[in-house]
């Protein structure tokens, strides 16, 4: 196969909101700046379809508290302050860049209330025309645009993983050509999407951050999401925060209108763990299935709905649904990893991770604003301000450093690891797998709630799975890189599954059967996991420092979860 190298001052891996952003900003400091995704620009990944970003905080303090509190106290409030102060300007830099932002007949911009939100508001635009706008701003700027290239290691000084040194640059291949390209660069920022399954984001890069030794933070806290279905078959997509925003019910087989139990202030505006929780619990106890009812909204609201964001409502249409008539089955859906998660690589304010060299911004990062998981729009906000600052800092680390030449014999490694399988006639499809995956980890049982024998049966399972992918077949180059985009995701499964062995209480999204209160005496903690190499992968809980932060519990004490699961069969 043929082999390219490129050098460049900051490689950014990932193209969209973060790492355009990320781009965009080093490009300030730094003459050499190369973007590398392994699709297309502005139309692929979770930021060209996600469309609602924090609106410019109005009152700091109060919006700190909210967000904090619904977080749960696991928060970063160093980055709620970063946030919170800078995301307004962010804003405003990206409407000036060609960025649409809904705006009533004043020309104000149109605030709502949507999932989680009682004093803070988010705030839409398209997410293919904002990723359009930044692409352009990327490439006018002179940044090297490098599509269907993806990038499956990082580079390191002494050529090992872990690695003792830094990182000097990554290896990519073209998705098409099998071409291999080595990023020769003195820093690199990771900003690829988080995992997501049934698309192309399969939690690279905190995968390969993890590979080189860099700490992934708050793991456990996987994204439950009720899906609106037609038959109880049909994927008809996620219950969208405008959705909620529009004031739609939940009803379960009795016509009861269930979430008022479960969350009585935000109801149906609950955030998605809460809502695909309560689903479980009202389907246990024979309640189910959960139905959606919309017959109590405006017809003006959702035609206003269907004209900002049709792509939203066409499956709908296509399944000749009315939403104001027809009762459509709501069922809950395990994300592992995702961006409405909170897991990932860990980083300062400054987007530094723990190996000189490495930056990382937006959801491959741990999520630092959210906590546990805050309000709706909060992911694109922090995308937004992580990309700004990881930018700035890894491109003024640059003035001095040189490009240090990565090690021939990792890259021969990494090379020969990755096209091992290609040719590969026999086997099973990484579909195949894929699936056994998903029937492995999202029934309720297992991924929602939580039991340590359980929990170490499903990492058994989920080891045996990783080695299965070595027997995976591989007949092209599309086939190889979907069997090394599945085993990405299952090393973040297994991570995600040991950190909720860690972590022994009941918090959020991370719900344990045999720990069932949440413990704000002992578990104030985050939970670090990081690959030792020979000595297999650390995992520690770390305190969160509660007492240095502004906002913080009342008083330590044990909670009991606003569901209760104690009808879960075995």
């Amino acid at each position: 196969m043929a082999e390219i190298e490129k050098e460049t001052d900051v490689l950014v891996i990932g193209g969209g909101l973060a790492g355009c952003w990320a781009a965009i900003r080093a490009r300030a400091f730094a003459p050499r700046v190369t973007l590398v995704d392994k699709a297309v620009v502005s139309r692929s990944g979770a930021s060209s379809w996600a469309y609602y970003l924090l609106a410019p905080p109005r009152d700091l303090a109060v919006w700190k508290k909210e967000l904090v509190e619904k977080g749960k106290y696991l928060n970063d409030q160093d980055w709620v302050d970063v946030v919170l102060q800078e995301h307004g300007q962010r804003l405003a830099d990206m409407e000036a860049w060609g960025v649409p932002f809904e705006r009533d007949e004043r020309g104000n911009l149109v605030t709502k209330a949507g999932r989680g939100h009682d004093s803070t508001r988010f705030v839409t635009s398209d997410g293919r025309t904002r990723m359009e706008a930044l692409k352009r701003k990327t490439r006018d700027l002179g940044v090297e645009i490098i599509e269907r290239v993806i990038c499956t290691d990082l580079l390191t000084s002494d050529g090992l993983h872990p690695t003792s040194g830094s990182i000097v640059g990554a290896i990519g291949f073209q998705t098409r050509t099998a071409e291999t390209i080595i990023f020769k660069s003195k820093v690199v920022i990771v900003a690829s999407g988080p995992l997501e399954p049934g698309t192309n984001l399969s939690g690279d890069g905190a995968a390969m951050a993890f590979r080189a030794g860099a700490e992934l933070v708050s793991m456990e806290f996987c994204t439950h999401s009720p899906c609106f279905m037609t038959d109880g078959k049909r994927h008809l997509g996620n219950m969208d925060v405008l959705f909620q925003s529009l004031g739609l019910r939940l009803l379960n087989s009795q016509g009861e209108r269930f979430m008022e139990k479960y969350s009585p202030a935000l109801k149906e505006r609950s955030d998605w763990t809460l809502l695909s929780q309560a689903i479980i619990r009202e389907t246990l106890a024979g309640r189910g299935p959960a139905l959606l009812d919309m017959s109590q909204v405006r017809d003006e609201d959702i035609a206003h709905f269907a004209r900002l964001h049709p792509g939203k409502i066409a499956p709908f249409v296509q399944a000749g649904l009315d939403l104001k008539r027809d009762r459509i089955t709501v069922s809950p859906r395990v994300f592992i990893s995702s961006s409405a998660g909170d897991g990932g690589i860990r980083i300062d304010t400054h987007g530094r991770t723990n190996i000189p060299g490495l930056f990382a911004a937006g959801t491959a990062c741990k999520n630092s604003v959210h906590g546990t998981y805050s309000v709706g729009g909060m992911n694109l906000a922090f995308c937004c301000s992580s990309g700004f600052r990881a930018g700035e800092a890894a491109a003024r680390a640059c003035p001095g450093a040189n490009i240090v030449p990565p090690h021939g014999s990792q890259i021969d490694a990494l090379r020969l690891a990755f096209f091992s399988q290609l040719g590969r006639q026999e086997g099973l499809p990484a579909a195949s797998l894929a699936m056994k995956a998903e029937e492995t980890i999202c029934p309720a049982r297992v991924g929602v709630v939580k039991r340590e024998d359980r929990i170490t049966n499903t990492l058994t399972a989920l080891d045996a799975l990783r080695r299965e992918v070595k027997a995976t077949r591989a007949r092209d180059i599309h086939e190889l890189i979907k069997v090394r985009e599945l085993d990405n995701s299952l090393l973040l499964a297994y991570l995600t599954f040991l950190s909720a062995l860690e972590r022994r209480e009941t918090r959020h999204s991370h719900c344990r059967e045999d720990f069932p209160l949440r413990d704000d005496v002992d578990w104030l903690k985050w939970v670090v996991v990081k690959n030792a190499g020979e000595k297999g992968i650390q995992t520690r809980a770390e305190p969160v420092p509660i007492e240095a932060y502004a906002v913080k519990p009342e008083r330590r004490q044990k909670i009991l979860h606003p569901v209760q699961f104690d009808l879960i069969p075995d």
